[in-house]
């Protein structure tokens, strides 16, 4: 694969920061560049790849970052996002636990932007509010797009239970 995947991850963080100037956005990219996560993911010449991060209300400094296509799923952690360090975290590591559950997935995997708004206002408003943000580039050849979303973390105990991705 010939994807520049450092200056796609610069880009990811721009488009971040026009819709949430948080400070998670800059530990993201550090935790996408420490991890080098994209190398890890079995990518082909024209994919789709989404991804999850996550906004917690700045008590845990532990952050997380999904990502997944159609062939394979990886899930990083680091444990300390407050350092300043080059990787953003004491630790960065390749989890076996997904924190979103399937039907976020779902509606991420198929880029469904109406019912992800509509998830937001019906389930997103849990306390403490955690925010999440969702990424999906479109590769085709050497080019590609990047789309964003953020929303409040939506869940609804009748629907989803515990079951979390695995």
């Amino acid at each position: 694969m010939c994807q520049n995947w450092n200056k796609i991850s610069k880009e990811i963080r721009k488009v971040q920061l026009r819709v949430s100037p948080s400070q998670y956005v800059h530990w993201h990219y550090n935790l996408r560049k420490s991890s080098d996560c994209f190398n890890h993911l079995n990518i082909e010449k024209n994919d789709t790849l989404f991804l999850l991060e996550n906004e917690n209300d700045y008590s845990s400094p532990m952050i997380t970052l999904t990502l997944w296509n159609k062939s394979d799923t990886l899930t990083f952690d680091s444990d300390n996002c407050y350092y300043n360090t080059p990787n953003g975290g004491k630790n960065v590591i390749e989890s076996n636990e997904i924190g979103f559950t399937k039907y976020m997935m779902k509606l991420v995997s198929e880029w469904n932007v109406e019912e992800i708004k509509k998830e937001d206002k019906l389930n997103g408003a849990s306390l403490p509010q955690y925010w999440v943000i969702a990424t999906r580039i479109i590769i085709n050849g050497k080019k590609y797009k990047i789309d964003l979303i953020r929303f409040k973390d939506f869940f609804n105990i009748q629907r989803d239970g515990m079951d979390f991705s695995n």
